[in-house]
Parts: structure tokens; sequence; C-alpha cells
């Protein structure tokens, strides 16, 4: 699998780093478990990385971007692109990092299409703890270049942003730049850097080489941006394209640039631009100084190093370099991953012995261990120190102890917690703990209402009737406990009285609660809630009685048959159907009298429904339940009651 044509259809430059005063030295090629091609898909070949802690652990992931299969179908190179992102987690640590494999990451992004191509650098715009990116480009109607700013949502989607939202006008067609996401005025976020040239045709006559600036005016939260600028602080765009990144090389403080050209000979050329602020503390840039030496030389036509990145991915404090490596022969192509090491920070360690008493500290270390810790010297580098502590331990009893109020123990008479001192043989001194509680003598009164059939046990003594009592019970630690009682047993008045059809219970009392019920059927009947109740029908009646204690009886039945009326049986030709039923439910009348009124009513007997004759009833409005239908037909005293079921 051959990628070069694609890669290098937008790449100008090929591109090695380099540092003034420091050394750096080759490692290893794709080190720590880097994968640059997809073990399981062979097409999806890394471009772009970037070292940026994904996942808030406290060391430095790994974000690949790259090309996928291409369209064939598409009718340029550029829209026949396909991008994505992929992540390799750091299983290891922020001294130590190892990656483990390559995983899908935003799969759903949106990356430009048609005339557009990407090339993203990352940086936090939102001081939100997440990546945002700059990306080139968009390109609309008119051809021309929208840079875009992606805005990392906390849901790991992103929002996407023309560079027209902050006025900053498009770029003119044809035109190739790259994006740098950095702080070149270092006040603390990050401005935009593009470098690279305006187009004017296809084959590349009459480009413009510049470099453009938009320095970020906003806050930490919400980035706003003024540009473009021109050649910004001293920076000056010659006959070579040239790209920039951004680091402080020198160790002093600010923001130095390494930028890297191709010239008309594919030889590659590296600079170094030493940031030299001026007395108002705004960035300047030196004249360039070529730096030749140190870093990787291409061997051959088709050994190529590209896009560099300047990380300390050991933990040491200074940084490190890493180059796209890729190397091309006739039928093969090799992509690798160079890992340059900085020698300015080296192996530094010492050993230090110490031991101390339990409840000392040294250092702010107080736990027998071995402790590393990076200690930073005046060059920016750090020193390893390990330390062996060990801490003696003052041997500590901790005693507990329950007493009951009146006694003591060891001359403590009082709850609390205690410590007495006692020295041992290695200087260390012994601890004893002392926790004692005192238990005072509890006195408590309690009401308990019980009803009538009841009984409760208090200390072994079986109550059933009401009075005052008095228990002395010993608690679980062995203390006397007293408990005053006052015990009640409820009892209801279960009587009913008949006067003629009417029926009244014999309980009164606004703290009753009552509920008359068919005896045949057990049906609750709907409202007939209070002392009094004259049924409609003949039929056998009792009353269901619930007190404020909680207490419930039932009456006996009452047979009543009312007189003086001679209606006729009309309930057999009456026919709900169907029942159970879901939204309508039809009723069949083969009475012969008319239905002037229907009523619907939940089990509790409240009036849900109210209507005038109907063949059909709407249940649509009903819960799932049981539910009673009284219908009430003209001529006829006595209503028809049914019970029905509605489904959900």
């Amino acid at each position: 699998m051959k990628h070069s044509v694609l890669i290098l259809a937008f790449i100008f430059c090929l591109i090695p780093y380099t540092n003034v005063s420091q050394t750096f030295e080759f490692a290893k090629a794709s080190p720590f478990g880097i994968q640059m091609v997809n073990g399981e898909d062979s097409s999806r070949l890394a471009l772009k990385y970037f070292f940026t802690d994904q996942d808030d652990d406290g060391d430095l992931d790994l974000i690949l971007f790259g090309l996928g299969e291409q369209d064939t179908l598409a009718p340029t190179i550029i829209s026949s692109l396909r991008y994505f992102f992929e992540f390799q987690e750091n299983i290891g640590d922020k001294y130590n990092p190892q990656f483990g494999p390559r995983e899908k990451l935003y799969e759903d992004f949106d990356f430009p299409g048609g005339f557009g191509f990407a090339l993203p650098s990352i940086g936090e715009l939102t001081n939100d703890q997440k990546f945002d990116i700059l990306m080139a480009v968009e390109v609309d109607g008119d051809y021309l270049q929208h840079p875009l700013i992606y805005f990392q949502n906390s849901d790991y989607t992103f929002e996407k942003n023309r560079c027209e939202t902050w006025d900053l006008d498009p770029l003119s067609p044809n035109s190739f730049f790259f994006p740098e996401l950095v702080d070149l005025d270092m006040d603390g976020d990050q401005d935009l850097l593009l470098s690279g040239y305006y187009g004017e045709n296809y084959e590349g006559e009459g480009n413009t080489n510049a470099i453009l600036y938009a320095k970020n005016i906003g806050t930490p939260n919400n980035p706003d941006f003024l540009g473009w600028f021109e050649n910004p602080y001293g920076l000056e765009a010659d006959s070579i394209p040239k790209l920039f990144r951004g680091g402080d090389l020198d160790l002093d403080g600010d923001m130095d640039l390494l930028a890297l050209s191709l010239s008309g000979d594919e030889e590659v050329n590296v600079y170094y631009y030493k940031n030299e602020p001026g007395p108002d503390g705004k960035p300047h840039f030196s004249e360039p100084v070529a730096l030749p030496v140190g870093f990787p030389v291409s061997q051959h036509k088709g050994d190529n190093y590209i896009f560099p990145n300047i990380v300390d991915i050991d933990g040491d404090r200074d940084l490190d370099i890493f180059f796209y490596h890729q190397e091309e022969t006739d039928d093969t192509t090799i992509v690798t991953l160079d890992l340059y090491e900085n020698k300015l920070c080296t192996s530094n360690e010492f050993i230090i012995e110490q031991t101390i008493c339990e409840g000392e500290s040294f250092e702010g270390y107080t736990v027998t261990g071995t402790y590393t810790d990076m200690l930073t010297a005046a060059n920016g580098c750090d020193s390893l120190r390990i330390l062996e502590l060990e801490v003696l331990t003052n041997p500590e009893t901790t005693v507990t102890q329950t007493i009951c109020q009146g006694e003591s123990f060891e001359g403590y008479t009082e709850s609390g917690t205690y410590e007495d001192m006692f020295p041992t043989a290695s200087g260390c001194d012994s601890t004893r703990v002392l926790n004692l509680t005192v238990q005072a003598i509890s006195e408590t009164s309690i009401v308990l209402d019980l009803c009538e059939g009841e009984s409760i046990n208090i200390g072994g003594q079986e109550i059933t009737t009401s009075d005052l009592y008095t228990f002395y019970l010993i608690s679980q630690n062995g203390c006397d406990s007293i408990v005053h009682a006052d015990i009640s047993f409820h009892t209801i008045d279960n009587s009913i009285f008949v006067n003629g059809n009417i029926l009244s219970s014999g309980a009164g009392g606004s703290t009753v609660e009552f509920q008359w019920f068919d005896c045949d059927s057990g049906t609750d009947i709907p409202g007939a809630n209070s002392a009094i109740f004259e049924p409609l029908v003949s039929g056998s009646y009792a009353v269901r009685l619930r007190d404020e204690y909680g207490c419930t009886a039932d009456s006996e039945c009452v047979l009543i048959t009312l007189t003086g009326v001679d209606e006729p049986d009309v309930s057999k030709n009456l026919r709900l159907f169907p029942n159970p039923a879901n939204n309508f439910i039809y009723i069949y009348n083969e009475s012969g009298y008319k239905i002037n009124q229907i009523q619907m009513y939940d089990r509790n007997g409240r009036l849900l429904k109210t209507e005038s004759s109907s063949d059909i009833l709407d249940l649509t409005f009903l819960p799932a339940g049981i539910y009673l239908v009284s219908l009430k037909l003209e001529g006829i005293r006595t209503s028809v009651v049914r019970k029905i079921s509605v489904l959900r």
C-alpha cells in the first residue's frame, strides 16, 4: 500500500526539526507501541499526530489523524480524500509511556468536503480540559477558502465555526496554509498562526508567500480573534514557504519558533527564530538562524521526514522531538514515528534513607515506603530522588469500654476519648486510646394506640388491656432503662340500625371512615361513605369502618327489601361489551326502556363521568383498572350497575 501520492499532494515541504541549545539523539522508530498504520485496517495510515491528555489521567495519550481509502470516483485528488481520527491510550505513566492499540475516535467528525482539505492543529481554546481544533480548510462555491475552528463539547462532539465568526476574512482560491494553534504572545491563550501562500492558479504560478496571525483577545473561556495580521512580531515571509512550530526552545519562559522550508532543489532547511521580547513585553522574533546539524537527513529519494512534534514525552522537563518518517521504495512504503530524545536533562538519581517515629513526618511523608520525587534544577531539568522511609510504629492499643452512670473505668467517669502515653525501648511512644461511653439511666414515656384483640409484649409482659404501665428494663449494655407507657386498646361500634329503608351506623364521630357495600357481590357502593345509607335497590348491605388509629371492623349484613314499587327486572336485558375493553365499550339495550343517564365511577366510588343516553362509552381517558358503570332507565327507579375492566 502506498499513500505518498495522497500525502505529498497537499504537503509542500519536508520537515526536520532542531534546537539551538540542546542535544538530540535518535532513540527509536515508533517507540512505546506507537502504530502509524492500523494493524486491523492497513488503509488507515496516520499522517499527523498529537500528544494530549485525552482521558485526564495525568499522562500524554496519542491522537492520530490520517487518510483512509480514497474515493476513486471523485473528480479530483483533493475531493477523493477520506479522513479519520484514532486514539492510542497511554497505559503506562507520565515518565514511562506505553500506548495501547488504536481505537476509532470521533467517527462522526464533520471533516471538510468537496474541494476542501483537512489539516488539523489542536489546542485548548475554551479552558474546559478538552482540546479544540484549528482546521484547514473549507471551500465555498466561489472557491474561497475558510479556515475552521471546531470547539469540543462536553459530550465529545464538535461544533464547527468558520473564521468569519470572528470577522476573519477567507483565503483566496488555490491558497495553501499550514494552521497552528500557538500562544505566540504568551498571554495564556491560544492564537492562530497560518503559514503558506496565497494561490493564484492550480499550477502554482503567481503564488504569494505569507505569514498570517490572529491574536486571541477574548477570555480563557470565550476566545475572540483579531486579524489577519501579516508578518507579526518581526516574522517575515520570504521566497520559500515555511511551516512554523512553537516551543520554549531556549528555556527562557517565552515562545520561540522553528520554521521548516523546502527549496527548489528539495533540500530541507531548518531555521530557529529566537523570541527576544521588547521593553513593552511583546514578543519579537530575531533574524532566523539556520540549524543544519543534529537531525535526520534523507538518505535517498523517497526517504522523507515530515510533520515533527515537540513534546516532553518522558516527563523529564526537556522537550523531545518526533518526526513522521516515510521511506518509500519501488514496491513498498514504510511509515514510522521516530523519536529524537533530548539529552539536556540526563539521568540524575540519588537515594535517601530515613527513620522516623509514627506521628512525625519527613518532608510531608508519614508512612513507611519508597517515594520518588522529581526535583527541578536551575537549568530546568529534573533529578530523581528516591526516599526509603521507615516509620517506626508506636505500639497503640485501642480500648472501647461502656459503663453505666455512677460507675468508673480506671479513674474515668465521663464519656470521652482518652490517650495515655508510655515510653518504649525504640524511643517512640506507645499509646493507649480509651474510647469510654458512660450510659445514663434512661427514662422515657411512650403512648401506644392498639386495636381491640391485639396485644403487645414489653419486657416479657403480655399487655391486652388499656392502662398506665411502668416497666423496668435492662438495656443491651446492661444499664437500667425505665419506660412509662400509656397503652390504649380501641374498639369500634359496628352496630347497624334500620329505619324503614334507611341504614345507619352506630359508630359516630368525624374520625371514622364509612364504606357501605353489597354483601351479595362484595362490591363497594360508589358514594356511600357516610354514617347513613339509603339503598336504591333491594339487597343485603353492611358497612366497613376504619377509625383514626387504623382499627377496622365490618357490621353485620342487613337485608333491605324495597316496598311499594312494582318495577320490572330490566338488568338481564342490558349488556356491555366487549368486557374487558380497550378504548370503547358498547351498550346493548333490549329492555324496552330508554337510558336517560350513564355514570362512571372508580373502585373507590369517585364519580368520573356523567353523560346522557349513548350506545358507546369512550374509555380512552381512563388508565387500566376496574370501574363501575351505572345505567339509569326512564321510568325505572333502580339503576343497573355493571363492573367493567379497562386494559392498556
